[in-house]
């Protein structure tokens, strides 16, 4: 499952670089500015708030597998891995691409997961007992068969796109 959420901004009236001297338009705060490549993020869709996140906690719901600086006749550029799962874009405010990060799902064989709203996928706190979670039993990047799952007695969650299954227990 592939999502292109083009640039998201975040919902804080963050005050904006001034670059008007220089007769740029002025660009929104990178919220994912020195973040390296392996590092973790997250982003709530339903509350557009994103930022970097420390890859052990449950907030970190993303993985960085890409970045680029863009220029004119790059700003079109998408995610080419294909575990990309979210991008973000850092935009001016008149909406011209500064950055491309490519973002894929931290799945992590122990986490636990709520899959019931297959959009708003999230990370959850295992301990917390919550409803609809699954613990993470194993992660097949490049496959895409439940069969992978079955075999182990667990259940899966598979996406053609990217080829990815995860087996999952009841959390």
């Amino acid at each position: 499952m592939r999502r292109h959420l083009g640039g998201f901004t975040v919902g804080i009236a963050a005050a904006i670089v001034s670059l008007a001297s220089s007769g740029t338009a002025a660009a929104y705060p990178n919220i994912y500015e020195g973040l390296e490549i392996g590092e973790c993020a997250l982003y709530d869709r339903m509350n557009q708030v994103g930022g970097p996140a420390d890859c052990d906690s449950v907030q970190a719901n993303y993985r960085l597998v890409e970045k680029y600086q863009l220029a004119p006749e790059t700003a079109g550029m998408e995610c080419g891995d294909p575990m990309a799962a979210v991008s973000y874009h850092h935009r001016t405010d008149d909406g011209v691409r500064l950055a491309l990060y490519c973002f894929a799902n931290n799945f992590r064989v122990g986490d636990c997961w709520n899959f019931t709203d297959v959009r708003e996928r999230r990370r959850v706190d295992c301990d917390a007992h919550e409803p609809e979670t699954s613990r993470l039993t194993a992660v097949y990047e490049g496959v895409s068969n439940a069969a992978r799952c079955h075999d182990q007695n667990t259940d899966a969650v598979v996406w053609d796109k990217p080829r990815l299954t995860v087996c999952t227990t009841p959390g």
